[in-house]
């Protein structure tokens, strides 16, 4: 976990993991960091706390030799989608559903 804080006052943080795909022969072995959250608060957003959260976290992966790192981000949520493309994140797969 990574943590933001402003002169004592924490305003972000960002949770991340490493994983491994399963050990079946479908999947080529490898080593992914995770992201599994990154929340900034609303009146922090905009100033470089998440980007530098990402960082951070980015910096921790390269260290650990990751061979990529993943996130999730919710279709509807244009302004993190806009921030993580910032940062160089590309869409590698989309899912789809049906009710």
């Amino acid at each position: 976990m990574f943590v933001a804080d402003i002169g004592g006052a924490v305003v972000g943080f960002a949770r991340v993991k490493l994983g491994r795909p399963p050990g079946d022969a479908m999947y080529r072995p490898r080593v992914f960091a995770y992201v599994e959250e990154v929340v900034v608060s609303s009146d922090h957003r905009r100033l470089g706390v998440g980007r530098a959260l990402m960082h951070a976290l980015e910096g921790w992966a390269r260290e650990r030799k990751v061979d990529q790192i993943e996130l999730t981000v919710w279709e509807f949520n244009e302004e993190a989608r806009k921030f993580y493309e910032s940062l160089g994140y590309a869409t590698s797969y989309r899912r789809m559903f049906r009710t």
